[in-house]
C-alpha cells in the first residue's frame, strides 16, 4: 500500500500563547511555563465555519479529479467524538460537494490521536479486497471547548486538517509496517490520578519505545536500509524523556532547546510534517521514516514508510512553525545500539524547519 498524495492545511490565524493567554484560560505566568517547559508558543485556531472549509480544501487537493470514481473508502480519523460545533461540520457534505459518490464513509476515534493507525489498517484491508480501488484518510477537527483545547500541564491543542490518498500501487510512499497497542490500565486518560497517573508518566517513554521497536521489527529487512527516526506527539518534555530512554549517554548542556513552537494539531500533525519534509527535500529516495502517535487513554501507534516519490499538494503557510510532532526522520538507519542525542536533535530540528540542522 502506498501514500499517493498528501495534503495539509492550517487555519489562517495562529494565536500567540504569551500575548493572549486568556483565550486558553491561562494566566500570563502559566503561559510562560507552557512555553519554557513544554515549548508551545503558537496555537492555530480555526474561526467558526473554517474547519469544514479546510477539510474540503485538503480533500480536493489530495484527490485528482480523474481518480474520484475509484475512491471506495473514506475514513475520518479524529480524536474526539465531537469534531466541531453541532451541525456546523459535516464530512458527508464535503464528500458530496467533492463528488465522491462511490465511497463508503466511516469515522473512528476510539484510540484518540492513535486512531490514524486504526484507519490505515482498515484501508489496507479494503484495498487488499479491491486492489484497483483508492482510499482516503482524512484528519481534522476543531477543539470547540476548553476541555478539548487544553490538556493540563501537557499540551495546547490546535486546529488543522489533513488528507492522504492510498492505493495499492505507486508512485508513492510504501507502507512497510503499522502497529498499535493499548495499555488498558491507563484508559482514564487525563482523569488518571494518584499511582496510575504516576505509573503512566514513568512508563511513557518505555511504552513509546516498545511500539517503535515493534514497528521496525514488523517492517523486516527493509527497516534496516534507510532512515529511521524517533519522536513524540506531545511536548518538549516528552521528547527529552524519550531521547533519554533511547540514549543513555550524557546530554549536552542545551538539551532543553527543542524547536517545537506550535500547539499540536492532533492527528493532522503527520500530514503537516510529511508535507514539510517532502516540500523541503529532506526525504531522499529510499529513506524510511516513521509516523508515531499516542492517544489519551494509553493508546500507542506507529507506521513505517519507505519514501519513493509522492505528489505534494496544497500545504498552507506557517511552515517555519511546524513542529517535529508525531512524524520524524533520521538518516542513520536501524541499529541495535541507542541513537545518540545529537542524531535525535538533528532530526527534530530538521522537521521543525530549522535550517541549522
Amino acid at each position: 500500500m502506498f501514500i499517493q498524495h498528501v495534503s495539509a492545511r492550517l487555519p489562517a490565524i495562529s494565536v500567540n500563547l504569551l500575548e493572549q493567554p486568556e483565550r486558553f484560560n491561562l494566566t500570563s505566568f502559566k503561559a510562560q511555563i507552557y512555553k519554557k517547559f513544554i515549548g508551545i508558543e503558537y496555537v492555530p485556531v480555526a474561526v467558526p465555519g473554517e474547519m469544514e472549509t479546510l477539510l474540503e480544501q485538503t480533500v480536493s487537493a489530495a484527490v485528482p479529479i480523474d481518480s474520484r470514481e475509484r475512491i471506495k473508502l473514506v475514513v475520518h480519523a479524529h480524536t474526539c467524538p465531537l469534531v466541531g460545533n453541532y451541525g456546523a461540520l459535516s464530512m458527508q457534505r464535503v464528500l458530496r460537494r467533492q463528488r465522491l459518490h462511490n465511497a463508503l464513509f466511516v469515522g473512528m476515534c476510539a484510540n484518540r490521536c492513535a486512531s490514524v493507525f486504526d484507519a490505515m489498517r482498515l484501508i489496507r484491508q479494503r484495498l487488499q479486497e479491491q486492489p484497483d480501488a483508492l482510499a482516503l484518510l482524512v484528519t481534522g477537527e476543531s477543539a470547540v471547548t476548553q476541555e478539548l483545547r487544553l490538556v493540563e500541564n501537557t499540551a495546547v491543542m490546535g486546529d488543522a486538517a489533513g488528507a492522504m490518498l492510498f492505493g495499492t500501487r505507486g508512485p508513492g510512499n510504501e507502507l512497510l509496517a503499522c502497529c498499535s497497542h493499548t495499555y488498558g490500565q491507563y484508559a482514564r486518560g487525563v482523569w488518571l490520578e494518584g499511582a496510575p497517573r504516576a505509573s503512566y508518566e514513568t512508563n511513557y517513554p518505555a511504552m513509546m519505545l516498545q511500539i517503535i521497536q515493534a514497528d521496525a521489527r514488523t517492517g523486516g529487512d527493509d527497516a534496516g536500509s534507510g532512515a529511521l527516526g524517533y519522536s513524540h506527539n506531545v511536548n518538549r518534555k516528552s521528547w527529552i524523556e524519550l531521547a533519554r530512554t533511547i540514549d543513555s549517554a550524557t546530554f549536552p548542556s542545551d538539551a532543553g532547546k527543542h524547536p517545537i513552537s506550535r500547539g499540536t494539531a492532533v492527528g493532522s500533525d503527520m500530514m503537516l510534517n510529511l508535507s514539510h519534509l517532502t516540500s523541503t527535500g529532506a526525504l531522499e529516495k529510499g529513506d524510511v521514516y516513521l509516523m508515531i502517535a499516542v492517544g489519551l487513554g494509553g493508546s500507542f501507534g506507529a507506521a513505517l514508510f519507505r519514501y519513493w516519490k509522492m505528489m505534494l499538494l496544497c500545504l498552507s503557510g506557517g511552515l517555519r512553525r511546524l513542529s517535529g510532532v508525531i512524524l520524524i526522520m533520521l538518516r542513520y538507519g536501524w541499529q541495535e545500539k541507542p541513537y545518540s542525542y545529537e542524531q535525535l536533535w538533528q532530526a527534530s530540528a530538521l522537521i521543525a524547519g530549522n535550517t541549522d540542522a
